[in-house]
């Protein structure tokens, strides 16, 4: 029988901390078989993004329904995603499927250091085209903040950003690393309610690929059966795991998954 498979449709980055080589290195490690789509070309390592070149939305829309004219993958995810030409055409071609592949959504809105990926309008997009397809939608505290529109500075405004992202139609929604007193937390909000889930203290270091890493973690759970609850959870304790055990490491790497 053949393994289950999952679809990454995100950027490449050539030093492989992050993008759809992160992802199909993560649905290996879940024995599931990786396809990916490729939205952009970029120039990027640890330090940050120095260039980035886009596919064309009907190039992009060719690569994915190649895929999905040949085998229905058991999950899809969405990394990144430059402007509202190429969401609002990602968003035709999913939503066909969307009943029975579940989406996930890694929102990839603003580097760390750097220019916006996605205008206003590319926002508006998002919310508006792709956020009403997906199972779940992982935004950081930042990406949740501009999301919504909101200052994320007590629990109860992470709250409140995890009612209004679930408002836009997104099946759940995982915010992460929000500072609490002494620990970092993550928050799920879905149909079953709300869950704060420890991070830990170590968690708060932003290391390139980790929202990478973890968004497809939980596409590879969701394509072997997990609900959706038990696939972010389990994936959760494998990127605590890593980080752990042997994320860090001196020299050039460092800062990457192994």
């Amino acid at each position: 029988m053949p393994p289950p498979s999952a679809l990454t449709i995100a950027g490449s980055d050539p030093s492989g901390g992050a993008g759809v080589q992160a992802d199909l290195k993560a649905f290996h490690a879940q024995g599931v078989f990786g396809m990916a789509a490729i939205t952009s070309l970029t120039a990027q390592n640890g330090l940050g993004v120095t260039e980035v070149w886009d596919a064309a939305p009907d190039q992009l829309v060719r690569q994915v329904r190649a895929v999905l004219e040949w085998t229905r993958p058991g999950a899809i995810k969405t990394g990144l995603l430059r402007g509202a030409e190429v969401i609002g055409a990602l968003a035709g071609v999913l939503e066909p499927h969307a009943e029975t592949v579940p989406l996930v959504i890694d929102p990839i809105i603003r580097p760390t250091t750097g220019a916006a990926f996605l205008d206003d309008a590319g926002l508006d997009a998002l919310r508006r085209d792709l956020v009403p397809l997906c199972a779940l939608i992982t935004p950081n505290l930042r990406e949740a903040a501009w999301m919504t529109g909101r200052e994320l500075h007590s629990a109860q405004d992470v709250l409140q950003a995890g009612r209004d992202i679930r408002a836009m139609g997104a099946g759940a929604v995982l915010i992460k690393s929000f500072p609490g007193e002494g620990k970092i937390s993550d928050l799920l909000s879905w149909n079953g309610g709300t869950q704060w889930l420890d991070a830990g203290p170590d968690h708060a270091g932003e290391v390139h690929g980790t929202g990478c890493w973890l968004s497809a973690l939980i596409t590879a759970r969701l394509a072997l059966g997990d609900d959706l609850p038990m696939a972010v959870w389990k994936s959760r304790e494998e990127l605590l795991r890593k980080r752990r055990e042997d994320v860090i490491r001196p020299g050039p790497g460092a800062g990457y998954f192994r």
